[in-house]
């Protein structure tokens, strides 16, 4: 698999209409690495990460994903190598977590091994539960565990 080692934004800008959501956002992201992104209310923060992981595109300035060597990617390629939490963990509800990850994986083309899963990301007494009755922590760990199943880079 093609994975992303680094996303580089140059003056990257995002305008919703007569919104600035980000004015000429330079900065490098490097694979392997956990970033925090901080901020108060509407300075961008989800924005930013949803151009970073090819879900928009920039009004102004340019977004790379580049793996070792300078090669750039497609913003296709991108979506494989990269893993993200936002504040909505993006479960169906109705669904149990087990039945969310398997749709993801399918979705993804991989298989999935609960039981590494489960101990990792403590979902044992969960996996079955409608993800509606589960508690916010644990509706984080099955969102985590879905944004990692592909082993993102």
């Amino acid at each position: 698999m093609r994975v992303v080692q680094r996303v580089v934004c140059e003056g990257v800008s995002k305008v919703f209409g007569g919104h600035r959501a980000l004015i000429g956002i330079s900065t490098t992201f490097d694979a392997g690495v956990i970033t925090l992104v901080e901020g108060p209310n509407g300075a961008g923060k989800s924005t930013l990460l949803g151009l970073v992981g090819g879900l928009t595109r920039p009004t102004a300035g340019e977004i790379r994903w580049v793996r070792d060597g300078g090669e750039r990617l497609s913003r296709e390629e991108v979506r494989l190598s990269i893993g993200w939490v936002g504040h909505d963990t993006m479960l169906y509800g109705d669904l149990t977590g087990r039945e969310n990850l398997v749709l993801a994986a399918r979705l993804l083309g991989r298989t999935t091994d609960f039981e590494a899963l489960s101990e990792r990301f403590g979902l044992t007494g969960i996996l079955d539960r409608p993800v509606r009755v589960c508690s916010r922590g644990q509706r984080q760990r099955l969102a985590l565990s879905r944004a990692l199943l592909h082993e993102p880079s």
